[in-house]
């Protein structure tokens, strides 16, 4: 049963090099992340009387679902200020 302890040794093996691969590439999508999000920080506009009108601030912000296709606009009425 020699060929099972070398299957048993090689998938353990395998088990952890799927673990570093996900971890690496988790933190690889967080700084990706983070740097589009500063990107974003830069072009937020200070001055909303657009916004302000229509009573959009992080209080009242509107219930939207988790997609990341959302992300900028939460940034965006973020960083705008609240009066």
């Amino acid at each position: 049963m020699q060929w099972v302890a070398e299957s048993n040794r090689l998938h353990e093996q395998m088990n952890k090099l799927r673990y570093r691969d996900f971890f690496l590439i988790r933190e690889a999508g967080r700084r990706l992340a983070e740097a589009r999000h500063a990107e974003l920080t830069k072009l937020a506009i200070k001055e909303t009387p657009e916004r302000d009108r229509l009573g959009l601030d992080v209080r009242r912000f509107p219930r939207v679902d988790g997609s990341t296709s959302t992300r900028p606009l939460a940034a965006l009425i973020d960083l705008a200020p609240t009066h």
